[in-house]
């Protein structure tokens, strides 16, 4: 999981919306900017 956040692949994958960016809202509000861009991104990369 660190490799994951230190050398993000290139290509987005849909679990990471699913599953890892909704955990992360569920324990923690720190990250919803990081978490709302990395969505937007994901959607003007698709």
């Amino acid at each position: 999981m660190i490799f994951y956040l230190e050398e993000p692949p290139k290509l987005h994958h849909p679990k990471e919306n699913a599953y890892l960016f909704a955990s992360l809202r569920e324990r923690t509000h720190e990250a919803d900017e990081v978490i709302a861009h990395l969505e937007q991104e994901h959607v003007a990369g698709a």
